[in-house]
């Protein structure tokens, strides 16, 4: 599901899907948000980071990372020392289309 959040949220960042008017935040903000938003219901603090820049081919490429602590995504309290510590997280990477 996390997967899933995230690749939706980097490609519709690199169609240029998230609208930037002067009253809105910029498209990175916007795209943290949306993973932010639906990934609330794991009750996880998770850390969203959407950036562009140049890929090994100059191209413009977004990419973006959540991670959290594994333990915050256990759905019992039963393995969850087990888990405590270590970090957990996705990455996806897009070429920018706009």
């Amino acid at each position: 599901q996390m997967l899933r959040v995230v690749q939706d949220a980097t490609r519709a960042f690199a169609l240029g899907r998230f609208v930037v008017t002067q009253d809105s935040p910029p498209a990175d903000e916007q795209a943290e948000q949306y993973i932010l938003n639906n990934l609330a219901f794991t009750g996880a603090n998770l850390t969203v980071d959407v950036n562009t820049g140049n890929g090994s081919s100059g191209i413009g490429v977004v990419q973006t990372v959540v991670s959290t602590n594994a333990a915050e995504l256990m759905p019992f309290n039963l393995m969850r020392g087990a888990f405590d510590g270590i970090p957990i997280g996705v990455s996806t990477q897009y070429i920018i289309e706009f």
